[in-house]
């Protein structure tokens, strides 16, 4: 049987989400117009690398020359993109300023999980933003893929900021997805939960530093 739509779906009829989306295979996303200029990605995709390594201070600099730039128009633009480099470059950038406008495009992005690699940066700007639709997207997304151990996705990343979420407001939304949690990780040793909490207090911290580098320019 097959499982009840979510309810942010919106019939598509292009780009279908791969087969691991269940529920969430009908949310919808913009498609984007044109494909960005080749100028563009280099300028804005190529600051993937430092990101993905969590490399976040090699970053500031250039947010610093281009702060004027930054707005949810860009990060729109580059969440468009279907390649993870622009994506996480744009979850990055969405979280330092703060773009809670994007949450809903960023909790769809991460509920459908297209591509690998950027949905780190997905779980960071939803823990920043701590908006209703950021709380509820982490909280779909482990409901589905924490019943899914051959997925080895974001998980721990979302274990993580819904953990933060929960220290912030004195809930315990995570308490709720530690059985599966222990089950999902049962064979994977290597994914503790504490590493994953530690390395987002760590991108958290980047961001505020980002964000306190920014507002001097």
């Amino acid at each position: 049987m097959d499982a009840d739509p979510h309810p942010l779906a919106t019939p598509r009829s292009t780009d279908p989400a791969p087969a691991h989306a269940g529920p969430f295979a009908t949310l919808e996303l913009p498609a984007p117009s044109a494909p960005l200029p080749a100028h563009f990605m280099k300028r804005w995709g190529s600051l993937s690398l430092a990101m993905q390594g969590d490399e976040f201070d090699r970053f500031v600099p250039t947010l610093q020359r281009r702060a004027d730039e930054i707005d949810a128009g860009l990060v729109r633009a580059l969440l468009g993109e279907v390649n993870w480099r622009p994506r996480l470059v744009g979850a990055y950038l969405a979280a330092v300023k703060g773009l809670c406008e994007v949450d809903e495009l960023v909790a769809r992005l991460l509920l459908r999980s297209d591509l690998c690699f950027a949905g780190k940066g997905y779980c960071l700007a939803l823990a920043c933003f701590d908006t209703e639709v950021a709380r509820k997207a982490l909280d779909d997304y482990l409901g589905h893929y924490l019943s899914r151990p051959d997925l080895h996705f974001d998980q721990g990343d979302a274990m993580a900021a819904l953990g933060h979420l929960d220290a912030r407001h004195g809930t315990h939304a995570r308490d709720a997805h530690l059985p599966a949690w222990e089950a999902f990780v049962a064979d994977k040793p290597r994914w503790r939960l504490r590493r994953f909490d530690e390395q987002l207090a760590a991108r958290l911290a980047a961001v505020e530093r980002a964000r306190g580098a920014t507002s001097e320019v």
